[in-house]
């Protein structure tokens, strides 16, 4: 369900990319991994036909660059998914950036079409909603306030783009030990196991200094794209770290959590990007309780 998720509202080459090409490494033999060969080969297909904004190109670059890198550290050096995961966005990052340099392609550029972009879909939108006699005024008002911050939005694109490549190599990886018989990689560990090296907290502290002292502009919004690539990271710590204790819990209450969770996502956002730094210093999951024999159960 998360995957389909991810592939309705993410790019999906960030998927099918890194799926296909360890799928071809492992030569597939069963009919499952055929079929599921030829479907990443198709959607790929589709996604370079489709191309036509400077976005999209950019988007398919770094998962051609990103597949290719994750298939090298998945031969070279099988470590754990996340580490594979980070050096193939890392190189990604590095090559697309070069490529737009060779081009004469600007962050400006990016930022304009991509603040463009969400205009016009937005204006679109809004013609819907104010002959929509349905439509409510949080609805319309949520629109107009998606014009206003199309520049902000179009400035951290870089950024979000990175959390979406991470997320994609994840569930990529998790899908191909679903699908190969005979994996090249390592099994991805459990969701809830989810964590990283403590130090990497000081990376996150130095990009948020960045922001304070007096730099160019061009650094600076290099900085917020980086402050949201590690807000994003230790967020999704914390998340792994909620599900630990979910797992503990009946289904029932792992459910109405949930609901309540996500009806105050403002502030569920907030609490687990602290939950997530909070377990960089007191290990959070090493203080839980013993889990219940058998298995949480309704």
């Amino acid at each position: 369900m998360v995957i389909a998720g991810y592939l309705l509202l993410a790019p999906p080459v960030f998927v099918l990319g890194p799926l296909g090409v360890t799928l071809l490494a492992t030569r597939p033999q069963s009919a499952r991994e055929w079929v599921w060969l030829l479907f990443t080969i198709a959607g790929i297909s589709l996604a370079v036909a489709s191309r036509g904004d400077l976005p999209s190109q950019i988007v398919l670059s770094g998962a051609v660059f990103g597949s290719g890198a994750y298939l090298i550290a998945t031969l070279v050096r099988p470590a754990p998914l996340f580490q594979r995961a980070s050096v193939a966005v890392a190189v990604a990052v590095v090559a697309t950036v070069a490529w737009c340099y060779s081009l004469g392609i600007g962050f400006a550029t990016l930022q304009n079409q991509v603040a463009a972009d969400l205009r016009a879909a937005a204006t679109e939108m809004m013609k819907v909603t104010f002959t929509d006699p349905a439509a409510t005024s949080e609805y319309r008002e949520m629109i107009k306030g998606l014009v206003n911050w199309a520049p902000q939005i179009g400035a951290l694109y870089p950024g979000h783009l990175v959390l979406l490549g991470l997320a994609g190599l994840g569930l990529s990886g998790l899908l191909y030990h679903h699908i190969a018989s005979r994996p090249i990689a390592p099994p991805p560990g459990r969701f809830r196991d989810f964590r990283f090296n403590d130090h990497l907290i000081w990376g996150a502290i130095f990009t948020l200094a960045l922001l304070v002292v007096p730099l160019p502009p061009g650094m600076h919004l290099i900085a917020r794209n980086g402050l949201l690539v590690w807000g994003g990271l230790y967020a999704i710590r914390g998340v792994a770290v909620t599900s630990s204790y979910l797992a503990v819990m009946t289904v029932p209450i792992q459910v109405l959590l949930t609901l309540i969770a996500l009806f105050m996502q403002p502030f569920t956002t907030g609490g687990l990007l602290a939950l997530g730094l909070a377990d960089t210093w007191l290990d959070v999951r090493r203080r839980m309780p013993p889990p219940i024999p058998g298995g949480a159960k309704s």
